[in-house]
């Protein structure tokens, strides 16, 4: 079992890799200097039981490849982690539906292996801070389809749809405010509403949200390369 533990500003993050040795160990080895010491496992199945072991890590990351068998065995996984947050790290680009039912298993972050160790530490980074993690090109995908989504527009004001759009993007509340010359308490104030008007009650929850309604068009959706 091989073992890489993240270097945070407060502590140490306990990472579990799961998929292929041959893929997860070459990510081990590439975060190098910004990882040391993640538990790894081959299987999704044998997640849940390292869960039992060896203790509940800080964030799971799951390498697959975007296929029906994969998702059913990431959505069981999540369940089984229960809190922990679940990152999704794609071997290939996925479809449109396959990224929608990835989402739909719950997962706090999707990501690409291909964009390199840079990229997976900083989504690590941001489901601690308890942000979504999405690849940008799904970010991108998701903020294109909002624009043409006239429900979403009917529901929130112009400010609450631009509070939501920077959430999205990964901002944190006091970028929020600086970005739009407003308090940090009145970004918590719009989020609140934005919440409560969609049903939704985190960030990756009101991306999902807007990933189930219409508005949606296959050709918005980018490849993910």
């Amino acid at each position: 079992m091989t073992t890489v533990t993240m270097i945070d500003r407060h502590r140490a993050a306990e990472l579990l890799v799961v998929g292929p040795r041959l893929v997860c160990s070459g990510l081990a080895a590439e975060l190098g200097d910004s990882m040391h010491s993640v538990r790894h496992v081959v299987d999704l199945s044998e997640a849940a039981r390292s869960f039992v072991d060896h203790g509940r890590p800080d964030v799971v990351l799951v390498v697959i490849a975007p296929h029906s068998d994969s998702i059913a065995a990431l959505a069981r996984l999540l369940e089984a982690a229960a809190g922990v947050p679940v990152i999704a790290v794609l071997v290939e680009p996925a479809t449109r539906p396959v990224t929608l039912a990835i989402l739909e298993t719950g997962v706090a972050g999707f990501q690409m292996l291909g964009e390199g160790p840079e990229a997976i530490a900083a989504a690590v980074a941001a489901v601690r801070r308890g942000q979504a993690a999405l690849h940008p090109s799904v970010t991108r995908w998701l903020l294109d389809s909002w624009n043409g989504h006239s429900a979403l527009h009917s529901t929130l004001t112009a400010r609450e749809f631009e509070v939501l759009q920077l959430v999205v993007k990964g901002l944190q509340n006091k970028q929020i405010a600086h970005r739009l010359a407003i308090t940090e308490r009145t970004v918590k104030c719009h989020l609140s509403r934005v919440y409560q008007s969609i049903g939704v009650r985190s960030r990756t929850e009101a991306a999902l949200w807007l990933a189930q309604h219409d508005g949606f068009h296959a050709s918005t959706y980018p490849s993910a390369s």
